[in-house]
């Protein structure tokens, strides 16, 4: 049996944590609402193994692009760009 794909609405910002920098990512799945803190040069399988491990099951990552749609990130240079953006400070 197939394990159900839940819908993860990602928002990235950068922290400083301990003099390290660190990425923020804060993830809704329907009313929870968790924080990852995670090293910059995450790539998309690490960030998923990540999810999966807090969530118990597979997952549809969406990030909001710089128009405000939520799109589906499927690939480590869509989450570089967002991180990218992120450090920008257009999210």
């Amino acid at each position: 049996m197939n394990a159900v794909e839940i819908n993860i609405l990602i928002v990235i910002s950068l922290v400083t944590i301990a003099k390290q920098e660190k990425v923020s990512i804060k993830c809704y799945c329907g009313d929870d609402i968790s924080v990852l803190h995670l090293a910059p040069d995450i790539t998309l399988p690490r960030l998923k193994s990540k999810l999966k491990k807090e969530y118990g099951t597979r997952m549809v990552i969406k990030f909001k692009d710089e128009d405000g749609d939520k799109v589906r990130m499927k690939k480590t240079a869509q989450l570089t760009k967002a991180l990218k953006s992120a450090s920008d400070g257009m999210f």
